[in-house]
């Protein structure tokens, strides 16, 4: 949760930074919504990986643990498929004007 929040006020300060320089608005707009959007969506996943919430450490350290959790390494694969993607839109938001 904490990595998500720091990659979301990164990217925001970019966005918001894009916005004083070359006054976008509706492409403002737009790219704050992905940033946020991606962080509820991060933050709403991580809470609710592991039914019941302890599991997702008690899984490595108490053998006799009982739980389920997501498949933690395609939520990775697909976490960073979309933060290279709204990257890549916050990178190309300032092309038209430059």
């Amino acid at each position: 949760m904490i990595y998500a929040t720091a990659i979301t006020f990164t990217k925001s300060s970019i966005v918001f930074f894009y916005g004083r320089i070359f006054n976008f608005r509706w492409s403002l707009g737009f790219c704050m919504f992905l940033v946020l959007g991606y962080w509820v969506t991060i933050i709403v996943t991580v809470a609710v990986a592991c039914r019941p919430l302890p599991y997702f450490w008690l899984a490595y350290t108490d053998p006799t643990a009982v739980g389920v959790c997501i498949d933690v390494p395609k939520f990775f694969f697909g976490n960073g498929i979309a933060a290279m993607l709204i990257d890549v839109i916050i990178l190309c938001m300032p092309m038209p004007t430059i």
